[in-house]
């Protein structure tokens, strides 16, 4: 059986590149993906280039792993757009260009990867059971915060589009289960459970997406996990900034 398969969108130098490298050291073929990153600087992986904020350039990212190295188990969405937040009280003045990448960075290409994702998890269980071998875990993994439960009204755009992804991977996971494909929106907190914004910890979140691919699927699709707390329910914690609805 060939080694396993990682396919990294949004590979930049802090959590996708830090999961690149975890299981590469255990293992796993990978792929990343980024819109500028260098093949020369990462000749261990397959680098490919693409503006994930092009819903239609997800495909030919899939195809090319597929020719190159074969179907990926193991697709991490990590790409993320931040809209220029508004002024606290005018939250509704957005530029309407940049509401639509972020759409379309944090939700619609990360569903188009997800299409492709199944796709491609059918394909492996299909030859493994063909072959009478063991099927690796397929799983999608979604680089979470705590948008999907929580507003924050100058950072509304991202989250109504990071909480539109958290209810597709809900909704994925429950129908697909069945057939062995996991889905998890993973949002790292510090131990106490507050959310650490934007000081996101790579080798943290490495760990845990490591953890959810090889634990056994038990977990639930939303999942919050810490340094040292590992993959923890910490329940809701309310942000500072957030509002109750």
């Amino acid at each position: 059986m060939s080694a396993p398969i990682l396919l990294v969108f949004g590979a930049g130098s802090n959590v996708g590149l830090k999961t690149a490298a975890h299981f590469a050291e255990r293992g796993y073929r990978v792929a990343v993906v980024s819109r500028s990153l260098s093949a020369a600087e990462h000749p261990k992986y397959l680098t490919i280039n693409a503006d994930v904020g092009d819903p239609g350039a997800i495909q030919g990212v899939f195809e090319r792993v597929r020719a190159e190295l074969g179907d990926p188990n193991v697709v991490l969405w990590n790409p993320v757009a931040w809209p220029k937040p508004p002024s606290p009280d005018d939250i509704l003045a957005l530029d309407p260009a940049e509401l639509q990448n972020a759409i379309n960075v944090n939700h619609i290409s990360a569903v188009v990867a997800a299409q492709q994702a199944v796709q491609g998890f059918a394909r492996i269980a299909a030859a493994a059971t063909a072959a009478g071998e063991k099927q690796w875990s397929t799983v999608f993994l979604y680089t979470g915060n705590l948008f999907y439960e929580q507003v924050i009204p100058r950072y509304w755009a991202m989250g109504a589009a990071k909480a539109a992804s958290a209810h597709m991977i809900r909704a994925a996971a429950g129908t697909y289960w069945e057939k062995g494909f996991r889905f998890h929106f993973a949002d790292e907190r510090y131990d106490d459970g507050t959310p650490p914004y934007d000081k996101l910890d790579g080798e943290t979140h490495a760990k845990a997406f490591y953890a959810l691919v090889h634990e056994p699927p038990r977990l639930k699709p939303i999942v919050t996990f810490s340094r040292s707390r590992g993959i923890h329910d910490f329940g809701f914690v309310r942000a500072p900034e957030s509002i109750d609805l």
